[in-house]
């Protein structure tokens, strides 16, 4: 259950999952960030410009760890969620309910695991699945969860399957758009239910209850330290 993204470490991930919101904002944050640093070196004479250095590098870091960070995938054996300033692996097996509205919540044992990379947008959670299916019509290659085959999903690339007909390219996209956290859902308990079979657990039983003791977090210490540190370096420059 090691973090893909550690150095040395041996499970690839099996499938991604990719962020529906923040990217576009993350990276004009970043770039803001960026902007307001370079503006402070070129006047580190005048007063200000330390703490206009300091105060831009903490919002770049905090751009980053909220909009950019957050990330969802799974191994063989785990579901990994990498949050603002920690990352959480649940082992597969343990999966009880996953549902996305605004944020990805997924359920093991009696404890609830939320991730802000996989959501619907407001309007989105308000109409509800159903609604967006009838009213939009569902994308080809997915289906209600529970109905239609693996390969309908095009599970092999990590999302919908792309190659349906295409009728009207703005329509197509906000169908897919609204049916990707639906295939989410769906994905996640195919390989719950794979591990589950797997390991010869049944599902909602005491024993994958039990199985929930294995989630393991993991804090993200350098975007902690970095935005201590920058915020600690922003307050301090107030005062010279």
């Amino acid at each position: 259950m090691s973090d893909p993204n550690s150095p040395g470490t041996v499970e690839k991930p099996v499938e991604r999952f990719h962020a529906t919101s923040g990217h576009v904002m993350g990276i004009l944050g970043l770039i803001l960030a960026a902007s307001m640093v370079v503006v402070g070196i070129m006047d580190i004479h005048h007063g200000y410009a330390l703490s206009l250095i300091f105060g831009a590098a903490a919002f770049g870091v905090l751009v980053w760890a909220a909009l950019l960070r957050p990330h969802v995938w799974a191994t063989a054996e785990d579901l990994v969620m990498r949050n603002m300033l920690h990352t959480v692996w649940i082992p597969l097996v343990a999966i009880e309910t996953v549902v996305v509205r605004q944020v990805l919540s997924v359920t093991a044992g009696e404890r609830r695991f939320v991730s802000p990379a996989i959501g619907r947008t407001l309007r989105q959670t308000v109409k509800g699945p159903r609604t967006q299916e009838h009213g939009m019509g569902v994308h080809p290659g997915l289906s209600v969860l529970g109905q239609g085959s693996t390969s309908d999903r095009g599970t092999e690339h990590g999302g919908p399957d792309r190659s349906g007909p295409r009728h009207g390219g703005k329509a197509a996209a906000r169908t897919a758009s609204a049916s990707y956290p639906l295939y989410v859902e769906e994905r996640i308990i195919q390989l719950s239910d794979a591990a589950c079979v797997k390991h010869g657990v049944r599902r909602f039983s005491d024993e994958q209850a039990a199985l929930a003791t294995g989630v393991r977090r993991a804090w993200a210490w350098p975007e902690i330290a970095g935005l201590g540190a920058f915020v600690a370096a922003f307050l301090v420059s107030l005062f010279f």
